[in-house]
């Protein structure tokens, strides 16, 4: 019982956002251009946890360089920020690269993305996919189940969270992006998957590590789909719809405080 209660309290914490995030709505972007609403816009909303009463992460909306971005500052907090897409034969099939900028200027202490205890991010970009239920393996298919009809909400069986990680080495994975270059500056070469210490139903990449130093911006372009089947492909041979977008932050396991920036996050066909 004790494993069910976790599983099912693991699910939501992987898919609340989606019990904010409303559905974006009108026609499909043209080809080419932005999927994503810009920092600030209606689009984002926030996304804590159900009854939450720790303190929300704080994303402060700026100018960096003449463009909108958020300061993100985790201080022993936990929150969302999530950018609905349409799936189906709407925005969420048609995504195929996502980009973005980003700088860490404070690492948590302590976070361990192999642990429960560790288990926070002071910088995340997460993608959720609408996988259909019956690649999930059995067991985390009822737990699954069980988390939806709890919630009331369509949660998503399958999370890519892109994750800046201090504490861990991505320079020697593979690159499913490299040689890509955005606004002249190259994109990472590697990214090292991880799985997630709560639930299956997420897994980590890391995009930088403990190569990459704090307080400079670092520009990624990622091949969403490659991304997704390096991730999941011991459950998918295809890519399923995008949902949803999610920019978050959290220091609730190890009390730490993290700060850090996100800009020009761009979701393309």
């Amino acid at each position: 019982m004790a494993s069910l209660k976790w599983g099912v309290r693991a699910a939501l914490l992987a898919g609340t956002c989606l019990t904010f995030a409303q559905p974006v709505t009108g026609d499909s972007p043209a080809v080419g251009s932005p999927l994503l609403a810009p920092p600030g816009a209606a689009a984002w909303v926030s996304a804590p946890l159900p009854a939450q009463k720790l303190p929300p992460t704080r994303f402060d909306l700026r100018e960096v360089d003449g463009r909108p971005a958020w300061r993100v500052e985790s201080p022993a907090s936990y929150g969302n920020l999530v950018h609905a897409v349409q799936a189906a034969q709407g925005a969420g099939a048609q995504a195929r690269t996502v980009a973005w900028r980003w700088r860490l200027d404070r690492a948590i202490e302590r976070a361990d993305l192999l642990t429960k205890a560790g288990d926070d991010a002071a910088l995340k970009v997460c993608l959720l996919f609408d996988m259909p239920a019956e690649r999930v393996p059995f067991v985390e298919r009822q737990l699954l189940r069980v988390a939806r009809a709890a919630s009331g909400q369509a949660l998503p069986a399958a999370t890519l969270c892109y994750v800046w990680a201090p504490l861990v080495s991505a320079a020697s994975a593979p690159g499913a992006a490299a040689g890509a270059v955005v606004g002249g500056v190259p994109a990472a070469p590697g990214g090292t998957v991880l799985p997630n210490a709560h639930t299956r139903r997420m897994r980590w990449m890391v995009l930088r590590g403990a190569e990459s130093p704090l307080g400079t911006w670092q520009v990624e372009q990622r091949d969403l789909r490659a991304d997704f089947l390096r991730a999941f492909g011991d459950e998918a041979s295809a890519v399923p719809p995008l949902v949803a977008v999610l920019v978050g932050a959290d220091a609730d396991n190890t009390g730490g405080h993290g700060l850090g920036w996100l800009q020009d996050l761009t979701l393309r066909p």
